[in-house]
C-alpha cells in the first residue's frame, strides 16, 4: 500500500470503525508489530525488543465478550479495500474501560487519524456505560468510587506518548504495573521498565 493510496483518508474529523474479525488477524498482527516496534513516532524499540502481539493473543481478544477490538478499514468509494489503517482495543472491567493495542499505520501518524480513533473509542465507552450501568449510589464518596473512567498503561520512558494523552485529558493515577516479558509483549531492553497508569474520568450515566 502506498502513501498516496491512503492520502484521502489522512485528516478525518471522525473515522468509521468496525469490530475486528478473525480474517483481520494477520493484518492486525503486521500493523501492531510494525507500529509498536519498527516505524513511526510511536514505536518503542529503544525500550522493548521482540514482537508486540501474536495470532494467539489477537484471537483471544476477538473471542472475549468483555473486549472490543475495533479496526479502521481503508475505503475507496465507500467500499472497504481490505487494508487496515488503524485499530484500538477496549477492555471492560467493572466501572473502567482499558484502552490498548492502539495503532495507526505509520504512513498516517501525525495526521489526526490517531486522535480520531481515540475519540471514537471514548464515545463507544461512554455509551457502553450509559446503556449497561443502571444503578449508582448518590453520596459524594460513593459516586467517586463508582466513577466511570478510561484507563491506559504507558511504558516508562515514552514521554511523547504520555504527553499526547495528557493533552487529551488523561492524568497519571500514581499507580504502576510491572512489565512482564512474554511471547506477546516483547523483551525489555531496560531492567527498570514498568507501566504508568493514566486515566480519564467520564460522567456518571444520568
Amino acid at each position: 500500500m502506498t502513501t498516496s493510496s491512503i492520502a484521502n483518508q489522512s485528516k478525518p474529523n471522525s473515522v468509521f470503525l468496525r469490530p475486528a474479525l478473525a480474517s483481520d488477524i494477520s493484518k492486525l498482527e503486521t500493523l501492531l508489530n510494525r507500529s509498536y516496534r519498527f516505524e513511526g513516532w510511536t514505536h518503542e524499540t529503544e525500550l522493548v525488543g521482540g514482537i508486540r502481539t501474536n495470532v494467539a493473543e489477537l484471537t483471544s481478544i476477538i473471542e472475549d465478550n468483555q473486549q472490543y477490538l475495533f479496526v479502521y478499514p481503508q475505503t475507496e468509494n465507500g467500499q472497504q479495500t481490505g487494508e487496515i489503517l488503524g485499530c484500538i482495543n477496549v477492555a471492560i472491567e467493572d466501572n473502567s474501560a482499558y484502552i490498548g493495542l492502539f495503532a495507526v499505520n505509520p504512513d498516517l501518524q501525525g495526521s489526526g487519524v490517531g486522535s480520531a480513533l481515540l475519540a471514537e473509542a471514548e464515545v463507544f465507552i461512554q455509551r457502553y456505560f450509559c446503556y449497561n450501568n443502571t444503578t449508582f449510589t448518590q453520596s459524594a464518596a460513593e459516586s467517586s468510587a463508582n466513577e466511570n473512567s478510561i484507563k491506559m498503561l504507558v511504558l516508562k520512558g515514552r514521554d511523547k506518548i504520555l504527553a499526547y494523552y495528557q493533552r487529551r485529558g488523561y492524568v497519571c493515577t500514581g499507580n504502576t504495573q510491572p512489565f512482564l516479558e512474554n511471547d506477546s509483549k516483547g523483551e525489555s531492553n531496560n531492567g527498570d521498565l514498568y507501566f504508568i497508569e493514566i486515566k480519564k474520568a467520564l460522567p456518571l450515566p444520568s
